[in-house]
């Protein structure tokens, strides 16, 4: 919820990536999908993250944090979390379309260091997004058609916006859903990588891979700049679960904490 932030640390993407939660560094204008803007409009930012140094480890690593949130009008947007995407469907408080994505792999550091890293790569996707009031109920879907990474992956989640004077809060669960081939593409382990690490094989199934719990307390410092604090905490299930790559080697439990400060040019 699969990132700060070269593409290479996939972790951050994994933790990042269906979560929308640094989408939210430009919530006065909302990236993906959100509330109306006007013209062109491009936020940059930068701070740091705290995070596990792969999807089920148990040793974390602070990173660098750069960010970039483009979008034109309320059509197209782009950002590191959220793709490239159109919403292409909108129809009062729904919002849905195409976008491309990020599909995470895992790197051969740390406890994995001597097994091959899982190359993540280019995926095409869809999103979607429901306001009720202050809920939103957000889903997406993504199809890698570049690196190592098969199968398909898809998340559903629910958040709670409230707004106190110049802060905004944002808080719900994610769950996260494989493919056979996509689990085992991040938590399977073959022959060779097992006899390195010392574990037996694996092979990993479908199903449910990970539920999480993430928030975000944005203050509006004035019109153009924010400053935003991330947290998440989430736990690996079923077959990710007991993978060799969690179980033996790492930790079923993740968190992840950052802060990021972000300046908005707007279109005059």
């Amino acid at each position: 919820m699969q990132q700060p932030f070269a593409v290479k640390h996939s972790v951050l993407w994994i933790l990042l990536a269906v979560l929308l939660t640094w989408g939210g560094v430009a919530q006065a204008q909302e990236g993906r999908p959100g509330a109306q803007a006007e013209g062109l409009n491009l936020t940059l930012g930068g701070g740091a993250i705290v995070l596990p140094r792969y999807s089920g480890a148990d040793s974390y690593r602070v990173r660098p944090a750069p960010f970039i949130d483009l979008r034109y009008r309320d059509t197209l947007f782009f950002n590191p979390f959220s793709g490239l995407g159109w919403n292409a469907l909108r129809h009062g408080d729904f919002r849905a379309g195409p976008a491309l994505l990020y599909a995470s792999g895992r790197r051969g550091r740390g406890a994995l260091d001597g097994a091959r890293s899982v190359r993540g790569g280019v995926a095409a996707g869809a999103f979607a997004e429901y306001r009720i009031d202050d809920l939103r109920l957000e889903a997406d879907v993504r199809f890698p058609m570049t690196g190592d990474v098969k199968g398909y992956r898809a998340s559903v989640g629910v958040r709670l916006d409230r707004r106190f004077g110049r802060f905004l809060a944002s808080i719900g669960p994610t769950l996260v859903y494989r493919s056979a081939s996509s689990a085992n593409s991040v938590y399977g382990l073959d022959q060779r990588d097992a006899q390195v690490l010392g574990v037996e094989p694996y092979r990993a199934g479908s199903g449910l891979t990970a539920s999480r719990l993430q928030g975000r307390l944005i203050y509006l410092m004035d019109r153009d700049w924010s400053l935003t604090a991330v947290a998440g905490v989430g736990r690996l299930l079923n077959d990710a679960k007991d993978s060799p790559v969690v179980d033996d080697l790492g930790d079923a439990n993740e968190g992840y904490l950052g802060l990021v400060l972000a300046y908005t040019f707007r279109s005059r």
